[in-house]
């Protein structure tokens, strides 16, 4: 994704608690393009560490435009054989962390709009100062067996972005400062690997690198919502419409319960070896 972002913006900041993943990435951008990027680590799961890394970022930058909360986990376990810890980390990431970083990060994009008013500007000419993109996910739409405390807060996190662009609009900037909601699905990264769909025709694997790019082409066209795979559109209005009998034929059509086994799966073969 900073390699997309790369193409458009000036500087780029990444951050994430793995290092070795961020050095990577700073290589890669340095090596196509000409953008400049600044990478820290940091653990989004701890407000203290949140509230250093905007500190640090604002001291440097001034601003931050452009705001992607993208950082995800999941468990991938039932109900009941959760843990609190787990649990609560999955919160943490998924969702406590958005409030966070916008707590951290929004104040600076409205007080530049004041030092800038644009007031006397029509609104139709006027251009954003900010955009706020949430990845949250189909899983926050429509339910998944096994992915309990991941559908919950990915619900959670599309219903914080959807308060904060009414907020937005309370505040009178919402012209101004964008908020995109992204629900992706099956995506070819870490945290689905593993992962074979029944019918792949109908439920396909989505590349990271085209999920990437069609979020940057989301913040330059100031959309709403994107479901990047379009065809998922229609599986939460199926959701209200359809008898719960037939809803739970699509379930076992799909197979999706047997998600959360592959992955476990994997995870345990890749445990073992490590």
């Amino acid at each position: 994704m900073c390699l997309e972002f790369a193409k458009f913006c000036p500087n780029i900041i990444a951050v994430d608690k793995n290092e070795k993943g961020l050095l990577e990435t700073s290589k890669l951008v340095q090596k196509e393009t000409n953008t400049q990027i600044k990478v820290y680590v940091c653990d989004l799961r701890h407000k203290k560490a949140i509230d250093e890394l905007s500190t640090s970022v604002l001291k440097e930058f001034g601003k931050v435009t452009v705001l992607v909360n993208n950082a995800g986990v999941m468990n991938a376990d039932f109900i009941a054989d959760l843990t609190q810890d787990s649990i609560e980390d999955c919160f943490r990431v998924n969702v406590f962390s958005h409030f966070y970083l916008i707590q951290a990060f929004l104040p600076s994009m409205i007080n530049k709009i004041d030092e800038n008013s644009s007031s006397g500007i029509p609104v139709k000419f006027r251009h954003p100062r900010g955009h706020i993109v949430c990845v949250s996910s189909i899983a926050g739409r429509v339910p998944l067996a096994g992915g309990a405390d991941y559908c919950a807060s990915k619900a959670a996190a599309l219903l914080f972005s959807e308060s904060l662009e009414l907020e937005l609009l309370k505040l009178g900037v919402d012209d101004e400062i964008r908020v995109t909601r992204v629900l992706p699905f099956l995506l070819n990264t870490d945290m689905f690997k593993g992962v074979t769909p029944k019918h792949p025709l109908l439920f396909p694997t989505v590349d990271a690198s085209y999920c990437a790019n069609r979020i940057v082409q989301s913040v330059r066209l100031n959309e709403r919502v994107v479901y990047v795979t379009a065809r998922y559109r229609i599986l939460p209005i199926l959701q209200i419409l359809l008898p719960t009998k037939m809803i739970h034929c699509l379930y076992e059509y799909a197979n999706t319960g047997m998600y959360v086994d592959q992955l476990k799966l994997y995870r345990k073969k890749v445990d073992a070896f490590s």
